[in-house]
């Protein structure tokens, strides 16, 4: 924990304003910004994905015309670029729930998001990536990954992989999850050797639970950090080495209203911090809250409220003035907003 004091003594005392970097109200015709994900580059650019969903809010199946978008703070979240596109087909052709990690050893940014065309295959959900290899400038070209994870005969399911953010253990692997719901809200974990051109699915099916963020353990494993229907948390352990699921838990501390939330893990030297945010709520998508475990998610902090009101699905990440960045959707505000915390503000719970 000491070290962890010293870090925090680097920064400012309080979070910085919330600041409203996607206005739904901008938005030509109608239509919202939802489904948060942010990532830090290896240059210490901040990018933060957004779904840009003109003319309605609805989801995948039900909008022909959903964008990723992004925008890229180059000052470590203070200022922010003009809105990018990272995937823009036109209409018919629809991409949603972003996800992005960061290939600590390649540089790479590696995004995972859900496809679909509905000119030739309504109804059929597919999962694309895309990888940058400057620094989320610019993008290559789609690869469709749906065929290498989909579970047997799930063709037809309603499938797709989780918005937010994906992780990278110590072997360099990269992680996601994969949801199933028309399999009984099924999740499994999926694995990529090679820096996200090629995945698996590892033959573990954990159940029941929805939109799913990861962080690696320090054992080699994986933790799944599950959205449920019990307004609360639901953890898997998976040891993707021999395929097989470790340990569940159902984590009654970590109040949860049914919404997708922030998870990382943040290493400085050999200690580390595992980050959690979320709609601290079980009654509603309200009360956004950061809480902290140092030590790999056994226990979490009491928790910090980093906006009271109403709220939604937020993802993480740290910047280089060791300071959480959260974005997060706001109904108030009509939007996402975007917040710096400070360490210090956050450990101090």
């Amino acid at each position: 924990m000491f070290l962890f004091l010293n870090l925090a003594s680097a920064v400012g005392p309080e979070p910085s304003e919330e600041y409203l970097i996607f206005n739904s109200a901008s938005i030509k015709g109608g239509g919202c910004y939802r489904i948060p994900s942010l990532v830090t580059a290896k240059n210490g650019t901040v990018i933060a994905f957004i779904d840009l969903r003109p003319g309605s809010c609805g989801d995948l199946n039900y909008d022909n015309k959903i964008k990723i978008a992004a925008r890229h703070s180059y000052d470590d979240g203070v200022t922010w670029s003009d809105e990018r596109m990272v995937a823009d087909y036109g209409d018919n052709l629809s991409s949603s729930d972003s996800s992005s990690i960061l290939n600590t050893q390649t540089g790479e940014i590696v995004v995972l998001y859900n496809f679909w065309n509905y000119n030739t295959e309504k109804g059929i959900y597919k999962q694309h990536v895309k990888i940058s290899s400057d620094n989320g400038e610019t993008w290559g070209e789609p690869i469709d990954i749906t065929d290498q994870i989909a579970p047997p005969d799930s063709q037809n399911h309603f499938k797709f992989i989780t918005s937010g953010k994906g992780a990278q253990a110590k072997t360099g692997y990269l992680y996601q999850a994969l949801v199933d719901v028309s399999a009984g809200n099924s999740v499994y974990l999926i694995e990529s050797k090679n820096g996200g051109r090629n995945w698996t699915r590892i033959d573990v099916r954990c159940q029941v639970a929805d939109e799913t963020t990861l962080i690696p353990l320090e054992n080699g494993n994986i933790l799944l950090n599950a959205r449920t229907f019990d307004h609360h948390r639901r953890f898997f352990e998976i040891d993707p080495v021999n395929q097989k699921l470790v340990k569940q838990e159902d984590r009654p501390d970590l109040v949860d209203p049914n919404c997708d939330a922030g998870f990382m893990k943040y290493y400085y030297g050999k200690s580390n911090i595992v980050f959690f945010s979320n709609a601290n709520n079980a009654g509603g998508r309200s009360n956004m809250t950061i809480k902290y475990s140092l030590d790999d998610a056994k226990t979490f902090s009491s928790g910090k409220v980093v906006q009271p009101g109403g709220g939604g699905y937020s993802s993480i990440t740290v910047n280089r003035k060791y300071e959480v960045v959260m974005l997060y959707e706001n109904p108030g505000k009509n939007g996402i907003t975007v917040r710096n915390l400070p360490m210090n503000w956050v450990l101090n719970q």
